[in-house]
């Protein structure tokens, strides 16, 4: 029965998120986990429960590496099998062990374990992904949310760690009544369980409470939004070249995609025939009388290290002219001495300033490769990455911006930096095309629209392959594109100012996960 349970949740899980989004799921997915660690006698059976779920959300939730290993660095099909299950489900399986047994050792009867030990213990679980070198914290369950909006708000109140807190706590209050239940069958002479009504109604306040807020906040933002003058808002151009992996790291063809992405920004005065367009607002606006236009291009646009001259930015701002301002994926070569490259975001203006951002936490296995050189190099990519070391938020020609490169997205406490050091936009440069057409650039634009709702400002999301998207502060697409096409989004944004508490206190809720797990594991010991 527990190992039954655990493979259900497992199952279950990836349902509630993105593409499939079945939202009601999130409120009851894990419970069965959670019922079956309610009711394990051994701390090995209660292990080997939490680390089957965790195999099995693993293999739910990143399948589709098997696939970008294959097809993409052409490795052998038992090659990507065994990455698979040692890169990712192995350590999934060892933090949702790890988990299982610590919820065997700390559980106790009462309400408290239920609806505040058990989250933590959960939240705890998925933020130790953050710190965990080999691992990316992907597929939390607080993105679930996202599919009931008006819920998903409280995210600026304590992220999406918070979230998960509260729907782990709702799961976890969903089994302790199923628990209790099957005891009151087991034992029908028993006295009654008098913490079964307060079960339930903790349950209630889990589910309702975020949602009351979650509307009232929803419809104060979107009245506040609807209020930003006109003379304030500017035009956003988001352009999705979708060139292949291959393509884009043969070292053939840089300056043509680099015209490519020009034309269809309406830079050279002409539009690319072959691109579809979804438009949401004017591309151009007059000068001086409105901020500039600002053109987001995706990650690694500019990957041609020899071609990264002063003439060649030069000709881009020519180009762009003197009312637009662009976002750019590209690279930059190590100073002397480094051995490597960074990924960088270059802030180019129409003015002919230029300023750049470097990728601070890279990725694993591909940028960089705590077990060595797994992956091995991809054609002209560079063979090794280097990490930025400056500061989340950039100073460029339109003030204060946070940019986040592919999946540094995921990291909310980093984005959050950004913003608490004053960037009042947000940009995401991605290149999703290595995921192909599978969940993941689902979850990755979740991750984004997740960002925009914990610090209360605009996204601007451009991928290669997709998703482009302007992300609202309410989490909401204003408009986006569609996977694998050559396409350009138009739409508006504005500049936001202020911090929310999830922007002024970054990830509280891990640090009060930590003390209260502290606090139930010293009651424990004084037993």
């Amino acid at each position: 029965m527990p190992l039954f349970c655990a493979v259900l949740s497992g199952i279950l899980y990836p349902l509630a998120l993105a593409p499939f989004r079945a939202w009601p799921i999130s409120f009851f997915c894990i419970a069965p986990l959670f019922f079956a660690l309610f009711r394990v006698k051994g701390r090995a059976a209660a292990f080997l429960t939490g680390g089957l779920f965790g195999l099995f959300f693993a293999c739910g939730t990143g399948y589709w590496l098997y696939e970008s290993i294959v097809s993409q660095y052409e490795k052998s099909p038992a090659t990507a099998a065994w990455f698979l299950a040692l890169c990712v489900g192995l350590p999934h399986f060892l933090v949702y062990g790890l988990f299982g047994l610590s919820f065997r050792l700390l559980r106790r009867p009462g309400l408290f374990f239920a609806a505040a030990v058990a989250p933590a213990l959960w939240v705890l679980a998925e933020y130790s992904k953050a710190l965990i070198p080999i691992l990316i914290p992907w597929g939390l369950l607080g993105y679930a949310s996202l599919g009931l909006l008006p819920y998903a708000q409280a995210a600026d109140l304590a992220g999406v760690f918070g979230l998960s807190f509260l729907l782990a706590g709702a799961n976890s209050l969903v089994a302790s009544l199923l628990s209790g239940l099957f005891r009151s069958r087991e034992h029908p002479a028993g006295r009654p369980d008098p913490s079964r009504r307060g079960a339930a109604l903790l349950l209630a306040l889990f589910v309702a409470g975020p949602l009351v807020y979650g509307m009232l906040s929803l419809g104060l933002w979107r009245a506040r939004l609807s209020r930003i003058p006109q003379s304030e808002r500017f035009a956003v151009t988001l352009v999705q070249g979708n060139h292949s992996a291959r393509e884009r790291w043969s070292g053939m063809g840089f300056y043509g995609r680099v015209k490519t992405y020009l034309s269809m920004s309406g830079a050279l005065g002409t539009h690319d025939p072959g691109a579809d367009r979804a438009t949401g607002a004017p591309a151009r606006q007059p000068s001086g009388t409105h901020p500039p236009r600002i053109i987001v291009w995706p990650e690694t646009v500019l990957n041609s290290e020899p071609d990264l001259t002063d003439a060649l930015f030069s000709e881009i701002v020519r180009d762009i002219g003197p009312d637009a301002f662009l976002a750019v994926g590209g690279l930059r070569k190590g100073e002397p001495g480094e051995d490597g490259s960074y990924n960088t975001a270059y802030f180019i203006s129409g003015l002919g300033r230029v300023t750049a951002y470097d990728k601070h936490i890279l990725l694993p296995y591909a940028e960089s490769a705590p077990a060595g050189k797994v992956l091995g190099d991809y054609y002209n990519a560079p063979h090794r990455f280097l990490p930025g070391i400056g500061r989340p938020a950039t100073d460029s020609a339109v003030g204060m911006v946070g940019a986040s490169i592919c999946l540094e997205a995921l990291y909310p406490g980093y984005v959050a930096r950004a913003a608490r050091r004053g960037a009042r936009l947000l940009f995401n440069m991605s290149n999703d095309t290595w995921f192909g057409d599978s969940t993941m650039p689902h979850l990755h634009l979740d991750a984004n629209r997740m960002r925009a709702i914990e610090n209360r400002r605009y996204l601007l999301r451009a991928g290669n392959s997709g998703f482009c998207a302007v992300i609202a502060p309410t989490g909401e697409v204003a408009v986006k594109s569609r996977l694998f096409t050559r396409q350009r989004v138009d739409g508006e944004a504005a500049f936001l100012s202020g911090r929310s508490l999830y922007t002024l206190l970054g990830d509280w809720i891990v640090l009060a996960s930590l003390l209260i797990s502290a606090l139930a594991a010293w009651k424990t010991l004084r037993e």
